[in-house]
């Protein structure tokens, strides 16, 4: 078996209970990738095999026991240093330019790859978004307007105790009409029902649209630094302008105190998402590498 650095951190579950840790771990990470977000992490945990290591008094996810992410925390230089200081074999992932260069400062003989232009994220000024202003965005103004003409009683709120059970009903009827039945679909929508029945220990930001007392869209994330993430966004189609005025109503609500840019994650090579996120005008699209150390 390959002696790997892996080998010397004690990997530890992500949980309820555990997040709390990550999250202020990760309130120090200063790029814009989502996959460095407490909510990513117990989201997806178990169909990626996500846990955890502590390096120092950092914290690195850790997938399928074989990839770290950068250790985040209040001394993360540091405990990158630790973590490369064993001279073993090491997979770090979801690495962005930045810090592709930081690890190369280190090991310059370090290999380099970009996980594929489906792993990007889609970076948004978050003023873009809110106003969806200019002749770049008179496409989505003009679906929201329809979907105001014809839902003049459709609005926004907020997830909270009040709305759970419209979002977990919501939850329901949108994977019944328009999930995939695939593995990834069956896992995406228990993962969405858990993070609803646990909404408050979750700690996310959530918000729904609402025709009357039923939800007809339902978004979640969380803000890391100046970074509003945007993990789950779904919508009942037959409302026509739905998506669009989610997307702001979302903006409006969250983008507040500090908030720069919306990261609305990767495509993975759906054409259907990547066209809708193109369509939006991303002031970025935010490549992802990984480094071997061997």
């Amino acid at each position: 078996m390959m002696n790997t650095a892996l080998e010397a951190l004690k990997q530890e579950k992500i949980t309820i209970e555990t997040l709390p840790a990550i999250r202020e771990a990760f309130s120090h990470y200063k790029g814009r990738r989502c996959d460095l977000s407490a909510g990513v992490a117990l989201f997806w945990r178990d169909h990626y095999h996500i846990s955890f290591v502590r390096v120092g008094d950092c914290i690195s996810l850790c997938y399928s026991g074989k990839r770290l992410t950068l250790p985040q925390g209040k001394h993360a230089d540091d405990a990158l240093r630790l973590l490369l200081a064993s001279g073993r074999p090491l997979t770090l992932a979801g690495l962005g330019e930045e810090d592709v260069k930081k690890v190369l400062a280190l090991c310059p003989e370090a290999t380099v790859k970009s996980h594929g232009r489906d792993y990007c994220d889609y970076l948004y000024d978050a003023e873009d978004l809110k106003t969806l202003a200019g002749r770049r965005f008179s496409g989505q103004r003009n679906h929201i307007n329809k979907f105001k003409k014809l839902y003049p009683d459709a609005r926004f709120e907020p997830i909270t105790a009040d709305n759970l059970s419209a979002a977990l009903d919501f939850c329901r009827d949108y994977f019944e009409n328009y999930g995939k039945k695939t593995d990834v679909s069956d896992y995406e929508y228990a993962a969405l029902r858990y993070q609803l029945e646990n909404w408050e220990a979750y700690g996310q930001l959530g918000g729904l649209l609402l025709d009357g007392d039923r939800a007809i869209a339902l978004s979640t994330g969380e803000v890391v630094g100046d970074t509003l993430i945007v993990h789950t966004e779904k919508a009942d189609i037959r409302y026509a302008g739905v998506y669009p005025m989610m997307v702001k109503s979302f903006a409006c609500a969250f983008a507040t105190d500090g908030v720069r840019y919306i990261n609305r994650e990767e495509d993975l090579g759906d054409e259907g998402l990547r066209t809708s996120k193109l369509s939006y005008h991303p002031v970025a699209l935010l490549e992802k590498f990984t480094v071997t150390l061997s």
